[in-house]
C-alpha cells in the first residue's frame, strides 16, 4: 500500500499565538512555577482547527473509503479511560475489515483479548506507577517523570509493532509515537478524549488544573507546557531519533502537531471543540466499548434488593487515606438515606465499609451498572463522563487533576449535575450535592435527554471513516497547507 507522507494535519498557521515567558512574571501550573528567567526565547504555541464529521455518519452507517484492509497499530497509554475507548475503536475497525493490533500495558491484556483483538506488550502499566507514587501524581512534574520513564519501552514496543503497518493511532501520552511513525513512513493519528488536550486560546493547558481562564493565561499555560515537556522528554526522544537516522526535534509540541492527524473523541455538545481550531481536528463523538460481561451475581442481588443506589467511584485517582474517605462516604449516604455502590478503583476506596445498604465493587461493566443507579459520583475522567452521559443519569463530579476540572465545569454548565466538590470534600458537601442530584427533576430530565441523543450514534464508526481517509491520502498535510494558503 502506498502511503502519503506522514506529515498530516492538525496544525494551522501559527497566527499571533506566540508566548514569551519573559513577559509573564510567574506562570503557576498547580504546583509547577516557571520563573521569568527560565526562558529567554519565544515559544510558539500552535492553535489547531477541528471539523465535525458529517452527521450522515450515524450509528448505523459507516462510510468506507478503502477497498483493501488497513493494517493498523493502536497504542493507548494511561488508565482504563485511555485504553477502553481505543479497544472500542479497534473492534469497529476490525468490523470494517481491517487488521488491528493493540499495543498496551500488561494490565489491559485481558481487556484487549476479551474484545477479540491481538495484544502486544506496550511497556510498564501506569497503574503500578500511580500506586507507587500515590497522590504525588497530582503534580504535573511527577506525570512528566512517569512519561520520561516510558519513552524507551514505547520505542521498543512500537518499532516491532509498526513493521509493515499502514497506520499508527495513539493517545496523548504516546510520546514515542510521532517519531516511530516518521521512521516507518506511516501516518499517525492522535486521539484526545478532552478538548483541552490540544492547544487553544479558549482553554488552559490541563496541567493548570482549572476549567478556564483569561486568554493571556491560556496562552501562557500552553507555552509553559511546551517548555516543561521539552525539558523532560526531548533528550530521550532525540536519542532514539538519532539512532534511527532522524533529525533531532527542536520543539516536541510543534513536531507532534505537524506530524499527527487529530481525533477528538468527545461528544460535540458535552465537550465542544474550541472555535479557534478551524477545521482539522476531527470531532467524532465518544468511543464506547460494549462488552457482553454481565454484572456479578452479588451486584445484581444488591440492585434488586431496594431503590436504585448512588454510584461513588474515583477510578484511577490515588488516595493516601482510603479508610477515612470511605467513612465520610458512608456517613453521607446514611444522612441522605440512600443506598450506595462504591467502586474501589486504584485508590482502594470502600475499605472498612460494612452494612446492607452499601456495597463495594471492583472493575465492572459501567454500561450495565450506570443504567440502574440514581446518581453517579466520580472524579470526572473522560471515560466515566462519557459513560455517565450516555446512561442519562445526574452526575456529581469530584475533580482531582488535569482535564477533570474542565469536565466538572461542563457538567454544571449543561445542568447535568450540581457544582463540583473539592477532591478532599467534607461529608456535609457530599450530602448537599447528593440531595440536589437525587431531587432535582429538571436535572434528571436533562440528563435523560442527553443520554438518548448520545446513544443514537457511534463515534467509533465516525473515527473509522476518518482513519480510512487518512490512509487513502484524502486527509493530508498538503491539502491543509493549501487550505491555509487560500
Amino acid at each position: 500500500m502506498t502511503h502519503p507522507q506522514p506529515t498530516l494535519a492538525f496544525r494551522c498557521a501559527r497566527d499571533d499565538l506566540q508566548a514569551n515567558l519573559n513577559d509573564v512574571v510567574v506562570v503557576a501550573i498547580d504546583v509547577v512555577v516557571v520563573p521569568i528567567d527560565v526562558v529567554v526565547v519565544p515559544i510558539e504555541v500552535d492553535v489547531v482547527p477541528h471539523t465535525l464529521i458529517p452527521s450522515a455518519l450515524s450509528h448505523d452507517v459507516c462510510l468506507h473509503f478503502l477497498d483493501v484492509p488497513v493494517k493498523a497499530v493502536l497504542a493507548p497509554v494511561g488508565s482504563r479511560g485511555d485504553v477502553q475507548p481505543m479497544v472500542a475503536l479497534g473492534q469497529r475497525m476490525r468490523g470494517a475489515g481491517h487488521d488491528v493490533t493493540l499495543v498496551v500495558a500488561e494490565n489491559f491484556r485481558a481487556l484487549v483479548e476479551g474484545a477479540g483483538l491481538p495484544y502486544l506488550y506496550g511497556g510498564r502499566d501506569v497503574e503500578s506507577v500511580v500506586r507507587e507514587r500515590g497522590e504525588q501524581v497530582k503534580n504535573p512534574l511527577t506525570l512528566l517523570t512517569i512519561a520520561r520513564g516510558l519513552v524507551d519501552q514505547q520505542f521498543a514496543a512500537l518499532d516491532d509493532a509498526c513493521e509493515g503497518a499502514d497506520l499508527l493511532v495513539g493517545s496523548l501520552l504516546l510520546t514515542a509515537g510521532p517519531s516511530v511513525a516518521e521512521h516507518h513512513g506511516i501516518p499517525i493519528c492522535m486521539a484526545s478524549y478532552f478538548p483541552a488536550g490540544i492547544p487553544t486560546r479558549e482553554l488552559p493547558s490541563p496541567l493548570v488544573g482549572r476549567a478556564s481562564g483569561p486568554e493571556w493565561l491560556n496562552r501562557a499555560s500552553w507555552a509553559a507546557q511546551a517548555f516543561v515537556v521539552n525539558a523532560a522528554l526531548r533528550g530521550p526522544i532525540n536519542q532514539h531519533r538519532v539512532r534511527r537516522g532522524l533529525a533531532p526535534i527542536v520543539e516536541l509540541q510543534a513536531h507532534a502537531l505537524d506530524q499527527c492527524v487529530g481525533l477528538l473523541a468527545t461528544d460535540a455538545e458535552v465537550g465542544p471543540a474550541p472555535s479557534d481550531w478551524g477545521g482539522r481536528v476531527h470531532v467524532t463523538g465518544f468511543w464506547f466499548l460494549d462488552t457482553p460481561d454481565p454484572l456479578p451475581a452479588d451486584v445484581e442481588a444488591f440492585l434488586d434488593a431496594g431503590e436504585p443506589p448512588v454510584y461513588i467511584g474515583f477510578g484511577s485517582m490515588p488516595n493516601d487515606d482510603p479508610v477515612a474517605r470511605s467513612e465520610i462516604i458512608a456517613e453521607a449516604c446514611t444522612a441522605v438515606g440512600c443506598r450506595a455502590i462504591v467502586s474501589a478503583g486504584w485508590g482502594g476506596l470502600g475499605r472498612g465499609i460494612a452494612g446492607s445498604r452499601i456495597k463495594t465493587i471492583g472493575a465492572i461493566n459501567h454500561r450495565l451498572l450506570f443504567e440502574r443507579v440514581a446518581v453517579i459520583v466520580h472524579h470526572g475522567g473522560a471515560g466515566t463522563i462519557a459513560a455517565a452521559a450516555r446512561a442519562g443519569v445526574p452526575q456529581v463530579i469530584v475533580p482531582h487533576l488535569f482535564d477533570q476540572f474542565y469536565w466538572a465545569s461542563r457538567v454544571e454548565t449543561l445542568g447535568l449535575g450540581p457544582p463540583a466538590l473539592a477532591s478532599q470534600f467534607r461529608g456535609s458537601a457530599l450530602v448537599s450535592a447528593l440531595r440536589v442530584a437525587l431531587e432535582d427533576k429538571a436535572m434528571r430530565a436533562r440528563a435523560e435527554r442527553m443520554g438518548r441523543r448520545i446513544s443514537a450514534y457511534s463515534g467509533a464508526d465516525r473515527a473509522v471513516a476518518v482513519l480510512e481517509r487518512v490512509v487513502a491520502g484524502t486527509v493530508t498535510a498538503t491539502a491543509h497547507r493549501d487550505e491555509r494558503r487560500g
